[in-house]
């Protein structure tokens, strides 16, 4: 009985072989269908991977500069105030703070900052600006800035005492370079509770980029010392910035839960996830829905197998009917439909995977080809009606998306979707494929 079985399924496999690759009937309006099915497949998946490899890349490279230039893997913040001691005090307060959460294991490093806000003026104009009071040692111990904080010009170090490092974005508001002055306007309130304006210059020693300008657009960092003596009198925040070996690892809140047993009352601590929620969750969302509208494309996709199967069963009744009548069984006929069907799903896993996989790891080329064709059509359609001055376009704009895109490959996740594209085309090919094997051979012959 096994014997048979096995018997029966290879012959319904060398079937459905058959029903693929006709030998007589190469332009068979079944195997017509049938490809069109597998290219389908490989189109709808295409778009998939891409916008899977895309999205993971892209939330992964924006989350890793929030955590690493701006939040910190975590952050210690003074909770009390400090209006009444001196500058040299707090410092010393806060590095206190710092030696003592470097002695956990996981902690590679600590960072104070004092961050406030204030108007920044420069030569062409003003801006809102994020302070950021800091030294030096931020930019050449901390790993993260280290690997993600380009510099535009300059140098990222306060080489004097009134020496700023700017962003990409508030340099070209101000319109200002390094060598340049800009004056940094904030406010007072004085013992009797009035409000006096303070004004403070600085020199520009160096502009940077993070890469994507929502998280870099106001960024001023100052010396340490200069930028608390600007923020004294008004709100600022005190923190000591924490790098941990890994913020996304399952030790994490190991870590965290051993930093907050060295802190004193007056510090709280945040890991970088409450900090980011709001984005992160944004983030994982929108990855969400992409991947759910590009499962419906692909879901449709796979139905043109059922619809491919039963055109073959159409053309294929009358050798149904026959192996029917020498023996066949039901289900050796709806398995060597089902086996077709699923060929085709596998067809196109194995031609769309690898061009979407090529498509991935060349987007941003690919990005820049479409933005340069896309410039060059729209300018000369501008010229045409009378235009003055075009705008270029930017597809990658750095306000909304990273300048350049990480190459990400998630390989469990195209995994699961290979097997699931398989699944799904097994699955669409039953009804048809059972039709087919309940095929009467008596009625089929009468037909004939």
């Amino acid at each position: 009985m096994d014997s048979w079985l096995a018997m029966n399924f290879k012959s319904s496999f060398w079937y459905a072989t058959k029903l693929l690759n006709p030998p007589t009937e190469k332009k068979s309006t079944g195997r017509r269908s049938l490809l069109g099915a597998i290219f389908c497949i490989a189109l709808s998946l295409v778009p998939l991977v891409v916008v899977q490899t895309v999205a993971d890349g892209m939330i992964e490279g924006i989350t890793a500069r929030m955590v690493g230039l701006s939040s910190f893997h975590a952050a210690a913040y003074l909770s009390d105030s400090i209006e009444h001691i001196s500058i040299e005090s707090h410092i010393d307060r806060m590095t206190d703070v710092r030696d003592s959460v470097q002695k956990e294991s996981a902690v590679s490093g600590a960072f104070i900052e004092v961050s406030g806000t204030a108007l920044a003026a420069g030569k062409n104009g003003r801006s809102g600006a994020q302070i950021r009071a800091v030294n030096n040692r931020l930019f050449t111990e901390n790993d993260s800035f280290r690997q993600y904080l380009e510099i535009i010009e300059g140098e990222a170090a306060f080489s004097k005492s009134n020496s700023a490092v700017i962003g990409k974005k508030i340099a070209e508001e101000l319109g200002v370079h390094v060598g340049d002055y800009i004056r940094l306007i904030g406010a007072k309130t004085t013992v009797n509770g009035k409000i006096i304006p303070k004004v403070k210059t600085f020199e520009v020693s160096g502009i940077v980029s993070s890469g994507y300008e929502e998280i870099d657009a106001l960024w001023v960092f100052v010396p340490l010392e200069s930028g608390i003596e600007f923020l004294t009198g008004s709100r600022f925040n005190s923190k000591i910035g924490l790098e941990t070996d890994d913020a996304f690892s399952k030790d994490f809140y190991k870590t965290v839960s051993n930093i907050n047993k060295l802190l004193k009352n007056n510090w709280v601590l945040f890991p970088w996830d409450q900090l980011n929620t709001s984005q992160y969750d944004n983030f994982s969302s929108t990855r969400i829905l992409l991947l759910f509208i590009m499962f419906l494309i692909l879901l449709v996709a796979t139905v043109n197998i059922s619809s491919a199967i039963v055109m073959v069963v159409m053309e294929r009744r009358s050798e149904i009917a026959i192996l029917k009548s020498i023996g066949a069984s039901n289900a050796g006929i709806t398995t060597a439909f089902v086996l077709c069907g699923t060929f085709c799903g596998m067809g196109g896993v194995l031609i769309g995977l690898p061009l979407g996989l090529l498509c991935s790891v060349n987007v941003n080329e690919i990005f820049t080809f479409i933005e340069k064709i896309v410039n060059v059509c729209a300018n000369f359609l501008y010229l045409l009606i009378g235009g003055t001055q075009y705008v270029p376009v930017e597809l990658l704009n750095p306000a909304y998306y990273l300048e350049s895109i990480p190459i990400y490959i998630p390989f469990k996740e195209l995994l699961m979707v290979a097997f699931g594209t398989i699944f799904l085309s097994m699955i669409v090919s039953l009804i048809p494929s059972v039709k087919a094997g309940r095929e009467k051979p008596l009625s089929i012959f009468r037909k004939m």
